[in-house]
Order: structure tokens, then C-alpha cells, then sequence
């Protein structure tokens, strides 16, 4: 049994983490490394300028193990290119366990996205340390299991990559990515300690590029609504933090997180 996982792995403080492409390389040859060494697929991955975005599958709870291994390859890389010691990404990473259904294609695109959610691009083919390309049949990343996810849109490949084409031009809304992962099911066979908000919106952060500043504010655009909207389901419906103490958390009234939980999608 296997389990698919949307992380983030984030570079530690006042470390750059790529300083060139040539580091991005390397993070690449990590990967297919630590696939080698380990029962790992690679779905998708984006690597930003402090954080790498990776969506993954491993045996059940093989998750730590795996990102053990890269950090590790990454840094023997890193260290020697660089002359430095030390782990360059944190030990903690965020993770959210996605349904591997159709679904699974919105966090790819997401991730295939990232760099024009940041105004680092104008669309994802022109991207180049993503694994979108390999979506549409190029070879340079062979380690990237794109063909079970293409599969899940059409048996006839030509088909799914027409059709993943024709979606990736657009950014996938965060409460189409929220349908992505799976509840958060706590485990019984140990105390577990729920997130706290500042933990919440520190994640939904590094997932929409939405500042915790900007979703306290009173702005309407599209992308901070959606944001709020995946704090908020995250706070409310998975770790069932009341509406008011939400509401407080955002500066908002108590109505405006009801309205966001329960009712339509507020327009920007």
C-alpha cells in the first residue's frame, strides 16, 4: 500500500538554497538518487528560489525516510559546490496526503503553476526546473512518473497530454486544491497536538504565495479569498477550531468565516 503526498521542503534560515541553476541540478540528481535508493515516485516537483515542491508517493508512512535521504544527497551536493557544511533544507516540512484519483491532477498543476503564481514567468512551458514538460513528452527528467497520472485522464496518452495541456494554462483555486487532499485522521496510538492558526496560515502561505498579512487584510481579489477560504476550511472543518476564534485570528466578523465555511464562494 502506497500513500501520495503534496510537500514542501523549505531552505533553513539565512541559507540560499539554490544559488545557481547548477545547485538546481544537483537537486535534481538528488531526487533521482533517493528514488533509486528508496521505493519513491516523483509525480510532480517545482523548485523555487528558497523552497522545493515536490509531489511524491511512498509506502505507507516511508514519507520521513524518504525526504531523510534527500536532504541528505542534496546537502553532500550542495556543501562541496558551495564549501559549506551543514543540512541546507529544515527537518520539518509541511505535508498534506492527496486522494490519488483524478484529483491528484490539480496539485500537479499547482505545482507546475507555482512559478507564474510568484511573477517569476508568464506561463508554465516556460518554466524550466518543473517537471510540467514531461507532462507533454519531453524526456530530460525520466524520473518522473507522469504516465500514472496522464493515465488517469486518458488511456490514449496523446489525448491526456492534449488535455493536460489545454488545463495547465490556467492557476487551480484553492478550493479545487482543498478537494485534493485527504481529512487529517489523528492517530489513536499517540498523543497528538493539533496545529496551531499561526501554523495553519504559515502553511496555506507556502501552498497559495498569500501573505498572513494579506488574508488579515480586507482585500477581495480572487487569490487572497482563496486563501482565506483554505485557512479557514483547514481551521474549521479539519481541526475544528470555533468560527469566532477564527474570525478574531483573520480580523474579521464571526459571519464573514460562516459565510466562507458554509455558504457560496465570495467573489473578488
Amino acid at each position: 500500500m502506497r500513500e501520495i503526498y503534496y510537500c514542501v521542503l523549505q531552505g533553513r534560515p539565512r541559507v540560499t538554497v539554490f544559488f545557481s541553476d547548477q545547485d538546481k541540478h544537483d537537486f535534481i540528481k538528488a531526487m533521482t538518487e533517493t528514488k533509486r535508493r528508496s521505493q519513491m515516485k516523483v509525480y510532480a516537483f517545482a523548485l523555487l528560489e528558497s523552497q522545493a515542491h515536490l509531489v511524491v508517493s511512498t509506502p505507507v508512512r516511508g514519507l520521513p525516510q524518504v525526504l531523510q535521504i534527500l536532504r541528505e544527497v542534496y546537502a553532500a551536493y550542495f556543501n562541496k559546490r558551495n564549501g559549506r557544511d551543514g543540512y541546507v533544507f529544515l527537518d520539518s516540512y509541511s505535508e498534506r496526503l492527496c486522494n490519488a484519483d483524478l484529483r491528484l491532477l490539480r496539485v500537479i498543476r499547482h505545482v507546475h503553476y507555482l512559478p507564474v503564481t510568484f511573477g517569476h514567468t508568464h506561463h508554465p512551458n516556460l518554466t524550466r526546473f518543473t517537471s510540467h514538460a514531461t507532462y507533454l513528452g519531453d524526456t530530460r527528467y525520466p524520473f518522473i512518473d507522469s504516465d500514472e497520472v496522464l493515465a488517469l485522464i486518458s488511456h490514449d496518452r496523446a489525448e491526456a497530454r492534449r488535455q493536460y495541456q489545454a488545463l495547465s494554462s490556467t492557476a487551480v483555486s484553492a478550493s479545487e486544491l482543498a478537494q485534493v487532499f485527504k481529512p487529517v485522521v489523528p492517530d489513536l496510538q499517540k498523543a497528538t497536538t493539533p496545529p496551531t492558526l499561526d501554523e495553519i496560515a504559515s502553511a496555506v502561505s507556502q501552498t497559495t504565495g498569500v501573505s498572513l498579512r494579506v488574508m488579515q487584510g480586507k482585500g477581495r481579489r480572487a487569490q487572497a479569498v482563496a486563501a482565506r477560504r483554505m485557512l479557514i476550511a483547514t481551521a474549521v472543518t479539519e481541526h475544528h477550531y470555533p468560527v469566532t476564534e477564527v474570525a478574531e485570528f483573520l480580523c474579521v466578523h464571526h459571519s464573514y468565516v460562516s459565510r466562507l465555511t458554509f455558504g457560496k464562494a465570495e467573489s473578488g
